[in-house]
């Protein structure tokens, strides 16, 4: 018999992104009680803000970059640990 830590069995390696860009516009305005509000413009309606169309509303463009996020050396030291410990239970 093997022991095998339940660790081992579950896959650490998946699939990567590199980098995920997301870039959009946003309709900003101030409320009568000096709140922002944030909202998608719309074309059809002509925004979000219909009686707000004043100096007061304003077009934000908002980019939202994230980057690769790899598995921790400490992760990755102690699978490797478990990988090493059952290697030396298996005899051959």
């Amino acid at each position: 018999p093997v022991q095998i830590p339940l660790l081992t069995l579950v896959p650490v390696t998946s699939s990567r992104i590199k980098e995920l860009r997301f870039k959009t516009h946003l309709e900003v305005s101030l409320n009568d009680n000096d709140e922002m509000e944030v909202a998608f413009p719309s074309r059809e309606s002509g925004g979000f803000f219909k009686s707000d169309k004043n100096a007061n509303t304003h077009i934000a463009e908002l980019e939202i970059v994230l980057g690769d996020d790899s598995s921790p050396n400490g992760l990755k030291m102690m699978v490797e640990g478990y990988e090493r410990a059952l290697r030396a239970q298996i005899p051959g």
